[in-house]
């Protein structure tokens, strides 16, 4: 018995000289520095990058090839207009030098019932004479619109032939944008960075092309209003003399 209590004697002086709070704890492991991030990719030749500056917009393919083939279906009839207008502008004028003569021989015959003192015939002449004349003065109006319709149509058929090429350029744009964003699939080396300095050359180019074709065919649509303005108000005056020429008749 006296073994045993030397035994807990001896533990029981051992916890009170190292109590469990005073005891040291070990020191933690120093942790890893943390791994960096992985930085995310660069793009590669992507158009995305100038979409702010970006003058000529983008177009479906099918769009711009649908116009140019509009252009030059409107350039024709265009075409045929014009010379249909050259038609009419010539039989005006045969029909004005005909009523000429008309009024001149009308002119004729009143002067001769004038001097018979035939009175009645005189009246009746110089009525048919002042009709004559408005049929006249109506002719030399509808040639005068057959020249401004032929002008019309020339004007017409010049902004349909620029908007045409105009077309025909962005098809070209279209054609090298279109490179340029396949090349963006392709392993990077020199030979496609040279590539790609190659295409972007083209594309300002032709982006330059473009904008001046636009400017022009802006300006072919203006000469255009002012020709249908024009036009539609000599038709108004046609229209009129037509109607007084109805009540004179």
């Amino acid at each position: 018995m006296s073994g045993r209590y030397l035994v807990l004697a001896g533990l029981l002086v051992v916890a009170i000289a190292f109590p469990a709070s005073a005891q040291v704890a070990p020191a933690p492991l120093p942790l890893a520095p943390p791994l960096p991030l992985a930085a995310p990719p660069a793009p590669y030749f992507s158009s995305a990058m100038d979409s702010l500056t970006v003058l000529v917009p983008y177009r479906e393919r099918y769009e711009i090839e649908q116009e140019y083939t509009n252009a030059a279906a409107e350039q024709a009839l265009s075409s045929q207009q014009e010379e249909r207008g050259k038609q009419l502008a010539a039989m005006a004028e045969t029909r004005i030098k005909l009523k000429e003569i008309e009024i001149d021989g009308l002119k004729a015959q009143t002067d001769l019932a004038k001097q018979e003192k035939n009175e009645f015939k005189k009246q009746e002449l110089e009525a048919r004479r002042k009709i004559a004349e408005m049929e006249k003065s109506l002719l030399e109006r509808r040639r005068d619109l057959r020249r401004q319709e032929i002008d019309l149509s020339s004007k017409l058929k010049e902004f349909h032939e620029a908007n045409g090429q105009a077309q025909r350029i962005e098809l070209e744009l279209a054609s090298v944008r279109t490179q340029r964003a396949e090349l963006a699939f392709q392993p990077l080396s020199d030979a496609a960075r040279a590539e790609y300095a190659r295409l972007e050359s083209e594309l300002r180019s032709l982006e330059n092309k473009a904008l001046k074709a636009r400017v022009e065919v802006a300006g072919k649509r203006k000469d255009v209003a002012e020709r249908e303005t024009r036009v539609a108000k000599m038709r108004l005056q046609v229209f009129e003399s037509q109607n007084k020429l109805a009540k004179g008749a």
